[in-house]
């Protein structure tokens, strides 16, 4: 591990021999490791305990500030980085180990038969811990928390709601004509540039106003015009709602105690979040009883508002919920998706010639011509995997002991799915580092399965993101449009991104493209 130069008075944190190590494993018996695929077969006596899955020991075990003596400025890894620093983990110790964040104890998998293990292991309802960070906010505030935070059967209710009326796909094509009309105003906006800088703020626009006509039914004004790019104060609040939500592990938690500047920072975008969605209903309700409600268009808000057991609260942090994390990630994802295409030009020749069969210059996509759009969709699977949209993978915590790898992990154990990591391994797709779409279509000379628990970008089963189809949706839509009407062609000084965690991964890199009119 690379540390960063001291003064000789200082003690280097990065040597691991001045503490109580738990031991390494070599090559060879990580390669073991990797080969227990039954391990069913295991006697009870061969069974190892928690204490002994291997991962950071000593100092790096406490809590909160074992994490940040891993970081800079005593290493030379990023907090904004995560990835990079589990997958140094899983590299010295195997593909079973752990390490505290915070106060609890994580254990990271990246065998995606393991994953699978887990998951068919799930609990009745899928339970996801409440972050403290989260905690602490909805104490203060004497509220309950969203959807994402909700557990049990009080998770279930809200869940079916909300599935319904966003996560199935014919749910969702009631949007298509208000997202290709978005989608259209997005692209008139640089019909007569040569290029576009900075693209992910210009898609922050795009996913701001695609995600608020879903839920509230409106169109926010966030298109700005061709000489500009605004950052609307939700826009504002929505990024440093995520950027706190992102790093509560990488600082010491003072805000449990007191209101800290961090603290205060994430309760004041929250709060704004809840008041411009507490309007939106207001106005929602107002508009129904001076319209005729078959004028009103479709959204999220009016889905729910009818059920009688939804409470004006639950509809709140429901559509706050889909809201925030419909904006950041989709621009995003969609900006490294555009990325790959223009730095591989053949694979976006090869796109257009499928949108310019199916898609018109102008006008709605339709539900029909998505379903013609495969490479369109096997773009974005690949994209995903280059860049998996979350730090390191998703989490789970089963009720019941587990054994994986001959270790046991005892029940009410966060157990992360470090797909970010196995989404560039070898053993598991060939060429890792390459844009290769081929490898998801079973009729391409390129395709290649894979175990289907390696690639879980959306997460898995009942408690998988809920905003899955919309959020796809809205990205085939807007790249279907820009690439029918433009080439992108990737500058020379933009040949490579940098990316930081988050909530989501994000280019830290500005992108830019120069635009010619197809």
């Amino acid at each position: 591990m690379a540390t960063t130069t001291k003064p000789s008075c200082m003690l280097r944190l990065t040597d691991h021999h001045l503490f109580k190590t738990t031991p390494t494993y070599s090559e060879s018996t990580v390669a073991g490791i990797q080969g227990l695929q039954n391990e069913e077969l295991l006697s009870k006596t061969s069974i190892r305990p928690f204490e002994e899955i291997p991962g950071p020991s000593g100092i790096y075990q406490l809590p909160y500030l074992g994490l940040i003596l891993q970081m800079r400025p005593f290493t030379n890894y990023a907090k904004d980085n995560m990835q990079q620093r589990v997958l140094s983990w899983t590299k010295t110790y195997g593909p079973v180990c752990k390490q505290k964040l915070g106060n609890d104890w994580y254990v990271f998998l990246t065998d995606p038969r393991d994953v699978e293990k887990v998951f068919r292991n799930d609990r009745k309802y899928p339970y996801r811990g409440i972050l403290p960070l989260t905690k602490v906010y909805t104490q203060r505030t004497r509220t309950k928390p969203g959807l994402t935070a909700l557990n049990n059967e009080e998770w279930l209710a809200l869940r079916k709601t909300a599935q319904r009326a966003i996560l199935r796909r014919k749910s969702v094509h009631k949007y298509l004509p208000a997202i290709s009309a978005i989608a259209d105003d997005f692209v008139d906006k640089f019909r007569h540039k040569d290029r576009i800088d900075n693209v992910i703020h210009h898609l922050m626009e795009f996913s701001t106003e695609g995600v608020g006509k879903m839920c509230f039914g409106v169109r926010l004004g966030c298109i700005s015009s061709p000489d500009q790019t605004i950052k609307t104060e939700t826009m504002q609040h929505v990024e440093m709602f995520l950027d706190c939500f992102g790093n509560q592990f990488y600082i010491m938690p003072w805000y449990k105690l007191f209101k800290t500047p961090f603290y205060r920072k994430y309760a004041n975008s929250a709060n704004y979040l809840k008041r411009q969605t507490q309007k939106y209903i207001t106005e929602h309700k107002e508009r129904i009883q001076s319209e005729n409600t078959e004028e009103i268009d479709p959204s999220l808000l009016s889905d729910l508002l009818p059920d009688p057991n939804m409470t004006t609260e639950d509809i709140t942090k429901t559509l706050m919920d889909v809201f925030v994390g419909g904006i950041d990630s989709t621009a995003a994802n969609m900006t490294i998706l555009l990325y790959n295409l223009a730095n591989n030009p053949e694979k976006q020749d090869k796109l257009f010639e499928e949108l310019e069969r199916h898609v018109s210059k102008a006008g709605p996509i339709d539900g029909t011509v998505l379903c013609q759009l495969n490479y369109l969709k096997a773009c974005l699977k690949e994209s995903l995997r280059l860049v998996f949209p979350v730090p390191v993978g998703t989490a789970r915590n089963l009720d019941k002991d587990i054994t994986i790898k001959g270790f046991r992990i005892p029940a009410f154990t966060n157990i992360v799915f470090c797909s970010g990591i196995t989404c560039q391994d070898r053993q598991y797709f060939d060429k890792p580092e390459a844009f290769i779409p081929e490898r998801w279509l079973r009729n391409s000379d390129g395709y290649s399965p894979t175990h289907s628990f390696a690639h879980i970008p959306f997460g898995y089963g009942p408690r998988k993101c809920i905003g899955q189809t919309f959020a796809e949706t809205e990205i085939y839509i807007c790249t279907a449009k820009l690439l029918r009407n433009f080439r992108l062609i990737l500058p020379k000084e933009c040949s490579k991104i940098i990316y930081k965690d988050k909530t989501f991964r994000t280019p830290v890199t500005p992108v830019s493209f120069i635009v010619e009119n197809r």
